[in-house]
């Protein structure tokens, strides 16, 4: 038993604070990033939102990026100038209740292939940015969403210039959007 490994996760309080400066990109999910760019615009801070699709997707007030497309990734990040992107297109995986080999594939493409397009364009840049991922539920049950995690690590390796870091809400989570502002502060 001695020789076993396990995580325990332990809660801290969030220490609170100033929302960093600068401009805000949230490549949003459908449900918190609306919520979260309102928290960050009332607390006077600039964000506009990216959302996953064509160009011509009227799903959601916002642009729209291929996230199949490396060069659609650059283009909005030159024309962005963002400090601060917060990453959420995880949150819109499949649920592991409904996971199959096909949700997985597809799963991959927009979540790790959309955050693996993202660094790409932002490893061309001059400017130091802060990266947030999040992710609901993954390291406890989202399959599609832990590997978020695994990129992470290595993001602050690689580019610790990014100030990488993740956040995993509560999948039961209820104000997510009021945790997450909170957490963006600390």
């Amino acid at each position: 038993q001695r020789l076993l490994h396990s995580v325990t996760w332990r809660p801290k309080p969030l220490l609170g604070g100033d929302l960093p400066a600068g401009k805000w990109l949230i490549l949003s999910d459908d449900r918190l990033g609306p919520a979260l760019t309102a928290g960050l615009e009332a607390c006077g801070a600039p964000a506009s939102l990216l959302f996953p699709g064509r160009s011509d997707d009227a799903r959601n007030e916002g642009q729209h990026i291929d996230p199949r497309s490396p060069e659609a990734f650059q283009h909005a990040i030159e024309a962005g100038k963002a400090h601060n992107i917060v990453y959420l297109w995880g949150l819109d995986a499949t649920p592991v209740a409904d996971t199959t080999v096909a949700s997985l594939r597809r799963d991959r493409a927009l979540v790790c292939g959309g955050l693996l397009h993202l660094v790409r364009a932002l490893a061309h840049r001059e400017q130091p940015v802060r990266l947030w991922i999040v992710t609901r539920g993954a390291v406890s049950e989202e399959v599609a969403q832990a590997p978020l995690w695994g990129m992470s690590a290595v993001l602050n390796i690689e580019h610790p210039e990014f100030s990488c870091r993740c956040v995993d809400l509560d999948s039961a989570g209820t104000d997510e959007a009021d945790v997450l502002l909170r957490e963006l502060r600390s």
